[in-house]
C-alpha cells in the first residue's frame, strides 16, 4: 500500500504540474489565438507552487486509496460522523468503462452527494435533484459577484448554456459572454475578456485565480463553501436557477457532410421553422461535433412539449437526407 500511495502520489504531482516546455507553448498558443501579449498571458495563468496543495494533494491521495481499498473489499461503505449523521464511500464503473468515486454526506433525512469524475463535479440535492455546470457555475458567480470579485461583473458560458442561465444573470445583474464549446474556448474567452469565471454545462467549471482549466475538486469546494456560507440547504439555492426545458438530439452524419448539412434547402427550412415557431421564448441551435460524425440538435424553449416536437422533427429531416 506504502508503494501504491507514493507512486500514484508521485503522479498527481506530475498532472498538477506541466513540464515548462509544455506550459510556455501552450501559453504562445494562446497568446496568439487571444491577440495578447505573452507577457500578459504568462503573468494571468502563472501560479505559484504552493506548499499546501501539495500537502492537500497527499491527504487526498492517501485518504482515497485508502477507502477505495475498504470498500472494495466491503470493510468500510459508511463513517460515521462525530457530528452526527454519516458519510457513505461509494465506487462504481461508467458505461464508457472508466471508474469513479462519490462520497455524500447525510445528516438525518437529508444529504448532498457530490460525484467527480474526469474533472467534472456532480452535485444531487437532498430531494434527489441533479444539478448541471449551468447551475453551479450561476451560484458560484452571484456570490462572487456579492464579494465583488467577479472580474466586470460577467463569466463565460457556453452556446450550449441554458437560457435559464441567461435570464438568472440578468437578473442579478451580471452578463454572460457565450465561447463554442470546450474547455480550451471557454479559456481563450475569459482571457480575451479579462474574466475570472466561466463553465460548460457539462460540469467543467474555471476559476482561473486558483487554476486554468476545469477542476471538479476545486468546483466542489467553492460550491460547498458557498452552502455552508448561506447557511441554505442545496435544493433551496439550487432553486433560484430555474433552467428551461431543453432537448439535445445527435444525429449520426458523415464527417465530410457535417459542415455543409445546414446549407441543404430542406434541412434550412426546417430550422427557420423550428425558430420561427419557438420565436422569444426559446431557441434551436444545430451544429456539428468536433469529436465525432453526429450533428447535435438542440432547441429549448418555456413549452417542454414543444421543445421536444421542435427537436425530434428537424432531426428528422437531417436524418431523411443524410
Amino acid at each position: 500500500m506504502k508503494k501504491l500511495y507514493q507512486k500514484t502520489f508521485e503522479q498527481a504531482l506530475a498532472q498538477t504540474y506541466a513540464p515548462p516546455e509544455q506550459v510556455e507553448a501552450q501559453r504562445s498558443a494562446l497568446a496568439s489565438r487571444c491577440s495578447k501579449p505573452k507577457s500578459e498571458v504568462t503573468a494571468m495563468t502563472a501560479k505559484p507552487r504552493r506548499p499546501i496543495r501539495i500537502l492537500i494533494t497527499a491527504a487526498v491521495v492517501a485518504a482515497a486509496l485508502t477507502a477505495g481499498a475498504l470498500a472494495a473489499s466491503g470493510v468500510l461503505s459508511r463513517i460515521p460522523l462525530l457530528t452526527g449523521g454519516q458519510i457513505e464511500v461509494s465506487y462504481g464503473t461508467g458505461e464508457d468503462g472508466s471508474s469513479y468515486g462519490r462520497i455524500s454526506k447525510s445528516t438525518g433525512e437529508e444529504s448532498c452527494p457530490v460525484e467527480i469524475r474526469d474533472g467534472v463535479v456532480w452535485f444531487t440535492t437532498e430531494t434527489g435533484e441533479e444539478l448541471d455546470g449551468d447551475r453551479i457555475m450561476a451560484v458560484c458567480a452571484a456570490h462572487m459577484k456579492k464579494q465583488g470579485k467577479l472580474r466586470g461583473g460577467a463569466f463565460v458560458a457556453t452556446v450550449l448554456s441554458n437560457m435559464g442561465l441567461h435570464a438568472y444573470a440578468e437578473k442579478n445583474g451580471m452578463r454572460i459572454e457565450c465561447s463554442n464549446v470546450g474547455d480550451r474556448y471557454v479559456l481563450e474567452m475569459m482571457l480575451q475578456k479579462g474574466y475570472i469565471l466561466g463553465g460548460e454545462q457539462s460540469g467543467h467549471v474555471i476559476f482561473l485565480e486558483y487554476a486554468s482549466t476545469g477542476d471538479g475538486e476545486l468546483t466542489a469546494l467553492q460550491f460547498m463553501s458557498i452552502l455552508k456560507t448561506s447557511g441554505k440547504k442545496c435544493s433551496e439555492i439550487a432553486a433560484e436557477v430555474v433552467p428551461w426545458p431543453q432537448v439535445m438530439i445527435n444525429v449520426k452524419v458523415p464527417n465530410d457532410k457535417k459542415s455543409t448539412l445546414q446549407e441543404l434547402p430542406e434541412v434550412k427550412a426546417s430550422i427557420g421553422q423550428a425558430a420561427s415557431e419557438l420565436g422569444e421564448n426559446g431557441r434551436i441551435l444545430v451544429r456539428p461535433s468536433g469529436t465525432e460524425a453526429l450533428v447535435r440538435v438542440m432547441v429549448e424553449g418555456k413549452d417542454s412539449e414543444q421543445v421536444d416536437t421542435l427537436a425530434k422533427r428537424v432531426a428528422k429531416v437531417i436524418e431523411s437526407v443524410v
